[in-house]
This record gives C-alpha cells, sequence and structure tokens, in this order.
C-alpha cells in the first residue's frame, strides 16, 4: 500500500502522485487511524519543542551565570572606587594636615627661640615638630609658660575675649601651670 505524502512516516520516500492528492483529500478515516496520526504528529512536535525548551534553559542559565559574574565584579570594582577615593581623601587630609604644621614649624621656633636664647640646643627639630603639631591654644600656654619663666612678655596670638561664662569678681581665676613652669626654671637654672 503506497501512503500519500502528508500521512507517510518521516524519512520514507513517498512518491506523490494526482491520485494521492485527491485519495487524502477524499479519503476517510478511521478513529484509531485518525489519533494514531494524532499521537505521532503530537509527539514529533513535543519532542521538537522539549528540545528547544532545553536549549533556551541551557542558554539561561549561562546567562544567568554570566550576570551573576558581572554583578559581582561590579560588586568589586566599586568597594574599589570606594576605597581608593577613601584612600585619596585621607592623603589629601594628611597632606593639608603636613602643610599646615610645616609652614608653623619655623615661625613656632622662632617664637620659643626668642623666649629661650640662652637654650640654643634646646630648640631640636623634633621638638619644632611636636611645637608646629600643638594647637594654637596650647601652643600659646606653651609659649605663656616659657615667658613666665624667662620674665619676657608676649603679646597674645589672639587677644582674649571675654566671655559670658565669667560672672562677678574682678578677674577670672587663671589655669595652673606651675607645674610647666617648674620645669622649665629647672631647664633654665641647669644650662
Amino acid at each position: 500500500m503506497t501512503l500519500p505524502a502528508t500521512f507517510a512516516p518521516p524519512g520514507l520516500a513517498v512518491r506523490e502522485t494526482a491520485e494521492d492528492r485527491e485519495t487524502a483529500e477524499t479519503r476517510t478515516f478511521s478513529e484509531a487511524e485518525h489519533i494514531a496520526l494524532l499521537t505521532d504528529r503530537v509527539q514529533r512536535e513535543t519532542a521538537t519543542l522539549t528540545a528547544t525548551i532545553a536549549t533556551l534553559t541551557t542558554e539561561k542559565a549561562e546567562l544567568l551565570a554570566k550576570l551573576d559574574v558581572a554583578d559581582a565584579e561590579k560588586a568589586a570594582a566599586i568597594t574599589e572606587r570606594d576605597t581608593a577615593a577613601a584612600e585619596v581623601a585621607t592623603i589629601k587630609a594628611e597632606t593639608a594636615r603636613a602643610t599646615e604644621v610645616a609652614a608653623r614649624v619655623e615661625a613656632r621656633s622662632a617664637k620659643v627661640r626668642e623666649l629661650t636664647p640662652n637654650l640654643t640646643d634646646y630648640i631640636t627639630p623634633e621638638r619644632a615638630s611636636r611645637w608646629a603639631e600643638m594647637d594654637d591654644a596650647t601652643f600659646e600656654a606653651f609659649v605663656g609658660d616659657l615667658a613666665a619663666v624667662s620674665g619676657k612678655t608676649v603679646a597674645p596670638a589672639t587677644p582674649k575675649v571675654e566671655t559670658a561664662a565669667f560672672t562677678g569678681g574682678t578677674s577670672p581665676a587663671a589655669p595652673d601651670t606651675t607645674h610647666t613652669s617648674k620645669t622649665f626654671l629647672a631647664l633654665a637654672r641647669a644650662k
């Protein structure tokens, strides 16, 4: 029996004739033949679609893996950028502080030299650096102590401002600087 081309299983070489076309169009199939043809067609389409789904699922998994890698690289780059920015900010702050300190070294050394002309070996680079790193109020207190020891007067770098915290009396209480003065007196007498 020769089947028309539309009903032939795949891979079977079939010659289609005008009679076959006419027979296929007018042929009546039994229910079993009809179910068998439909089942075969559904199975072939299901196999094709299943293979396509498997391919697409594999491609999706590969793309998701690449996306995860890209996200991790992005997070690492952001962390690296933030770390570098923090390091740059720290370096800028340290550089600005070092510049300020370097600018104050000579000025503060000259002020100490003016108050202690007899103590030439007292002014060392280490001490000059330490004086330059002091905040202004601490250095002024230090200079005041030196002036008290040497008996010289020093004009304050910043004028004293009376505050609302001072109430009554003729003068506010001065901070106790006797321990520092005694140290410098001992140094001056030792020379």
